[in-house]
């Protein structure tokens, strides 16, 4: 058995380990995580940019304040069928500040689940 802080997990996977928001430091990211992508949604109507979002974080909690680890890990949790984000069919290029190499790659945009309906 794996304890999380005080949320225990009798079979936990690798997911579950990453995304950890039980932990202090852990929620303060994945709220921030969520905060930020509302924000987003918000400013372009329903449209979640991934490049912004880790650019938003790492304002926040410097360039070692997060795990891209831990953000993949938010993203699959988002994306999720109890999640708040949809995937879409719509690819841009990475951007911005902690892209770690992958400039002139694309990631994919998200959508706010249920924006607009």
């Amino acid at each position: 058995m794996t304890t999380l802080a005080t949320h225990r997990l009798e079979d936990p996977d690798q997911l579950a380990l990453v995304a950890d928001i039980w932990t202090v430091t852990r929620e303060r990211v994945a709220e921030a995580f969520r905060d930020f992508c509302w924000e987003q949604a918000r400013m372009y109507d329903g449209w979640v940019n991934p490049s912004f979002v880790r650019s938003d974080l790492i304002r926040k909690f410097g360039a070692d304040g997060y795990n891209p680890r831990q953000l993949s890990a938010l993203w699959s949790t988002a994306c999720a069928r109890d999640g708040y984000l949809d995937n879409t069919d719509t690819w841009v290029p990475i951007t911005g500040a902690g892209s770690r190499g992958n400039t002139n790659k694309s990631v994919r945009m998200r959508r706010w689940r249920g924006w607009g309906t």
